[in-house]
């Protein structure tokens, strides 16, 4: 064990900077934060920070205020001309915190996100007061290259429901993404797919891996420092390049730090992903942006990141080797047992939390997975073609009608699966019940790393999750 903790430092590093997070922010920052809102109207001037994203009745705008930013509703008034990114906007409300939705706190998850509240205008209590001529800073650079990679998939006549799919998948963005679409991956336990992290960044290493080793068919060459570095340093640059265009999110830079990490682990000859990376990846992260701990989607990346370095090669060896198997079968059933081992790890790593923040788990995300992913990497091989390419007619149409075809079948299957019976499982836990839970799966780990005895503090952590759960129920 004392070998284990020499050789990863940073795990030692991340347990006392998430304890200080942790103290900091539910016993300090809270308190701070108390005064924010105000129930009286008055006057402030913001500036807004992105694009708007469009609701049934609103336009919702987030606004930078004079110490923090809100959620701003615009009611929709067809003879008023918008405010665009940048503006700077007089407004005449109050910020208001939101209600719970149910047992979710949507005030806590808001504050975690830096947003102070939410506030909601009529067309005759806002005015621009000055207007942009260009973006001011890089993340509203990096959102309106976004913007305009999009409207080239719109240029193209790609139909609406397809683009909100490509979209999302591609460069995160998610406003023309359909309610029903959203409803429909999140049921079918595809949501991951519609939000740009490890898996879409993982494809996109993978593809250009291919392409700078001309699909590895120059892999001895690569085994060269030199050329080691230039690939590594190349793939690197790229993907920032990357996380710039889909607009600097919160989810594609935690995905591209740990890209970074691996790659520089490459140069230096060490083990690429390990517990090792990510908890350098994580105190990283961390360190510039302390509240990501209580992201959803940073707890949720992270514990799937994890489960899948832990688990995936216990699952793996649950499946036969099957060596008479030579060729294309062979290669087809190494690619099916690594989706379902690896969809596995990550279900058990991520599912504790689902099911305390959403209360609801899909019961066919093995289906889904089987389905969706490979279409998810033909549409991502697809959007790379059509941003090198797209610029010449016919092959951008081509490309086009063929994104247009995968993104369609992708929604179909989804919805296919979103009807099977007892598709989605309603099940609520509280935190006691997420530590026992984890608590359990460590114990499992070390019945299958070290001793079978193990199984015993499985079978009382099982047996008290049991308890907890029918006494509270």
């Amino acid at each position: 064990m004392r070998e284990w903790f020499r050789s990863h430092p940073f795990v030692l590093l991340l347990i006392p900077l998430i304890a200080v997070i942790i103290f900091y922010y539910s016993y300090w920052q809270p308190r701070q934060t108390q005064s924010v809102a105000s129930t009286d109207k008055q006057a402030m001037l913001g500036i807004v920070e992105d694009y708007p994203s469009e609701r049934a009745k609103t336009w919702r705008y987030t606004i930078r205020l004079a110490h923090e930013r809100a959620y701003v509703y615009i009611r929709k008034d067809s003879t008023v001309i918008l405010p665009s990114m940048g503006d700077t906007l007089l407004l005449f409300t109050t910020i208001e915190r939101p209600d719970s939705l149910g047992d979710f706190d949507y005030a806590g998850y808001l504050r975690r996100q830096g947003i102070a509240g939410i506030a909601f205008v009529n067309e005759d209590e806002w005015q621009i007061m000055g207007q942009a001529p260009h973006p001011q800073s890089i993340r509203q650079w990096a959102r309106w290259t976004q913007h305009r990679l999009v409207q080239q998939y719109k240029d193209f006549g790609i139909s609406q429901e397809a683009i909100g799919s490509i979209a999302a998948l591609s460069l995160g963005y998610k406003e023309d993404l359909d309610d029903d679409i959203q409803r429909a991956f999140q049921h079918a336990g595809a949501t991951h797919i519609l939000a740009v992290s490890g898996l879409h960044t993982g494809i996109i290493v993978a593809i250009l891996w291919a392409l700078l080793t001309c699909f590895d068919s120059r892999r001895p060459l690569y085994e060269q420092r030199g050329r080691r570095k230039v690939i590594a340093i190349t793939i690197i640059v790229l993907m920032w390049m990357y996380a710039f265009i889909t607009g600097l999110s919160p989810s594609v830079v935690r995905a591209v730090i740990m890209v970074s990490i691996a790659q520089c682990a490459y140069m230096c000859y060490r083990n690429p992903i390990s517990l090792n990376s990510v908890a350098a990846a994580a105190f990283l992260i961390l360190c510039f942006r302390p509240m990501d701990l209580f992201s959803v989607s940073f707890q949720l990346s992270f514990a799937a990141v994890t489960a899948i370095l832990i688990l995936e090669p216990y699952i793996r060896l649950l499946f036969p080797e099957l060596t008479s198997l030579r060729g294309f079968k062979k290669r087809a059933y190494v690619f099916t047992r690594g989706l379902i081992s690896v969809s596995l790890a990550a279900q058990i790593g991520t599912l504790p939390l689902t099911l305390f923040y959403f209360g609801q788990t899909s019961l066919y995300f093995l289906l889904t997975n089987m389905i969706v992913i490979p279409v998810a990497t033909i549409l991502l091989w697809l959007v790379v073609t059509f941003f090198a390419w797209g610029w010449i007619k016919i092959i951008g149409a081509l490309l086009a009608s063929l994104l247009d075809i995968f993104a369609t079948f992708m929604n179909t299957s989804v919805h296919w699966i979103e009807q099977l019976p007892g598709c989605v499982s309603h099940l609520s836990i509280n935190a006691t019940m997420v530590f026992i839970y984890y608590a359990a799966v460590v114990f499992a780990y070390l019945a299958f790393k070290r001793s079978y005895w193990w199984f015993l503090a499985v079978t009382l952590s099982t047996g008290l999750f049991c308890l907890v759960y029918f006494t509270l129920s």
